[in-house]
């Protein structure tokens, strides 16, 4: 069960138990779609909370707040490692495509080198991204390393 659910699991008790306080506590919550309106209108019709009544309002609000923000920064972080994920799957393919495809391999390499440094930056997840640079450079590195050999077998000629 996750802790928003749990929450409004509580809140639902309290509602059951003592309907004023409950009504305060989910109303004065800004992720339920009660206006501001409704909300003094509750307050007007309830009595003077006890400390032990506040305190809870208290408690209740603040993991409200705390499991609203969980859950937007999850949803936020679903799509977010997109540049490392590209990043790691063109330095793979660059490696398998320079022996087939010499130009779309080195191609792919610098795209990978050059996604991976902007999304080690932006992003949470730097696994992707580092190893995304460490295959395009590595394509990279076999390309030079091709090039010198058939620049010293011309030499030789």
């Amino acid at each position: 069960m996750s802790q928003l659910n749990k929450i409004l699991l509580i809140a639902s008790f309290l509602f059951a138990i003592q309907p004023t306080f409950a009504a305060t506590v989910v109303v004065d919550h800004p992720a339920t779609a009660a206006t501001e309106a409704s909300a003094q209108e509750v307050r007007a019709g309830a009595e003077k909370m006890s400390f032990r009544e506040r305190l809870a309002t208290k408690i209740l609000d603040k993991k409200i707040k705390k499991a609203m923000q969980k859950s937007e920064a999850h949803k936020a972080g679903n799509g977010g490692n997109i540049l490392s994920l590209l990043s790691l799957i063109f330095g793979g393919a660059s490696l398998i495509l320079l022996w087939v495809f010499g130009i779309l391999g080195l191609l792919l390499a610098l795209t990978a080198i050059i996604l991976g440094i902007i999304g080690s930056k932006k992003e949470n997840s730097k696994v992707m991204a580092i190893l995304g640079i460490v295959f395009g450079s590595l394509t990279l590195f076999l390309v030079l390393l091709a090039v010198a050999f058939l620049a010293s077998l011309l030499t030789l000629v």
